[in-house]
């Protein structure tokens, strides 16, 4: 019967999947011989991040669950993606694992980092201004902590990011008008904070924007930027703000 032949298909494809998961772990585990990295004087760039992850690890409460040591592959470190040649970590993805803590300064010096996700986690104290260093990030995800302080400014510079989220958090102060420099942004999210003063004008010129997320929470004033206004998906309605130049 057909069917029986394709369910012994699949069968044999998964064992063999599973052989192959099995066998690259091995050879990995072979590679690194009881070590983050293979050959430090070989990966110099990769194995400063191993050192700083190492360095930051300390900052999360309840991070038992990790298995970053030195003696484990950097490869398989929870969370942690590496890639490119020569090959760093790109990828910081911890969501709802832990229970508290704050964010270091060290993850600063994670220089090739592209996607940044610690949402969730109860994260305490400032988001550090070592974040603005990381020119490579696309993604940042710090929303639904209890991070408090300034928003950086130096967040402003990096020019690749697309997406910012630091909604539901306990931030205070200013937007930073230097979030006007992010040609790309698609989405920005900043609502349920304590952000107050006006929206900088320099937001408007965000053409990219897809989805703006500003109310619930912030008290902000004065009127909401005509660009800002125009993007498809927004909650500025909800702040009871004119738009600017509307008579």
């Amino acid at each position: 019967m057909r069917w029986r032949f394709v369910l012994k298909k699949l069968l044999d494809d998964r064992v063999v999947g599973a052989v192959i998961v099995v066998a690259v772990l091995a050879s990995v585990l072979v590679l690194y011989e009881g070590k983050a990295v293979a050959d430090p004087d070989l990966e110099p760039g990769l194995a400063s991040d191993a050192g700083a992850l190492l360095a930051m690890r300390g900052s999360f409460e309840g991070d038992a669950s990790l298995n970053w040591e030195a003696d484990t592959p950097i490869a398989i470190w929870d969370g942690v993606r590496i890639s490119g040649s020569p090959k760093r970590v790109t990828r910081l993805s911890l969501r709802r694992r832990f229970s508290g803590g704050s964010v270091s300064p060290r993850l600063g010096d994670l220089a090739r980092l592209a996607q940044l996700d610690l949402r969730s986690n109860g994260l305490k104290g400032e988001i550090p201004p070592e974040i603005g260093n990381l020119a490579g990030l696309t993604h940042i995800y710090f929303n639904d902590n209890m991070l408090t302080g300034a928003i950086p400014r130096g967040i402003g510079d990096l020019s690749n990011l697309t997406h910012l989220y630091l909604h539901d958090n306990m931030l205070t102060g200013t937007i930073p008008r230097e979030l006007g420099n992010l040609e790309g942004l698609t989405n920005l999210w900043l609502r349920n904070n304590r952000l107050t003063g006006t929206i900088p004008a320099e937001l408007g010129g965000l053409s990219n924007l897809e989805r703006v997320r500003l109310s619930h929470g912030n008290e902000l004033t004065g009127c909401v930027p005509a660009g800002l206004a125009e993007a498809p998906n927004t909650d500025l309605d909800r702040l009871g703000l004119e738009t600017c130049g509307d008579p």
